[in-house]
């Protein structure tokens, strides 16, 4: 191995201690006609990969997963207040439907990572300040004492 072939190596091998906070193996054992970039960008890849791996893992293990937190705290706000999950997506403006579409898109905010744009969507809403509005429209009730029916298994 020549003196720029082993250069190139080495860089390699501190590239990816820098980008990581690991040492690489050593030696580093590359074919010859390798390309330092390309060994750091097929590592990005498997660290990407292996990040996604994790992330849902632990959503998983904690019951997590976004979207489908949001659902059941749909379907439990419903189960609650005796109305059906399509009247919480419904555009009604009755107090009856309003008051527990509020209260359910308050705490998907607060029990979920899901954005407004996002909680919009679950409840049928095409703008995310709709659930901007009922989010602090939810706190003001809260603020001016006014009880609401506790949610199994999303109590606050």
């Amino acid at each position: 191995m020549g003196p720029i072939e082993a250069s190139v190596k080495e860089r390699a091998k501190e590239a990816r201690a820098a980008l990581f906070g690991v040492a690489l193996p050593t030696p580093l054992v590359l074919p010859a006609d390798t390309d330092p970039k390309d060994l750091i960008i097929a590592e990005l890849q498997r660290r990407n990969a292996q990040l996604r791996q994790q992330y849902d893992d632990l959503l998983d293990e904690v019951g997590a997963l976004p979207l489908g937190r949001g659902e059941k705290i749909r379907k439990a706000v419903a189960n609650r207040y005796g109305i059906r999950i399509s009247e919480l997506r419904s555009v009604s403006r009755e107090t009856r439907i309003v008051v527990p579409r509020q209260h359910a898109m308050w705490l998907t905010r607060r029990f979920t990572i899901l954005s407004f744009p996002a909680i919009a969507r679950l409840y049928n809403r095409t703008d995310h300040t709709t659930v901007m509005h009922a989010c602090k429209a939810h706190e003001k009730r809260l603020e001016a004492g006014e009880t609401f029916p506790q949610i199994p298994g999303w109590e606050v």
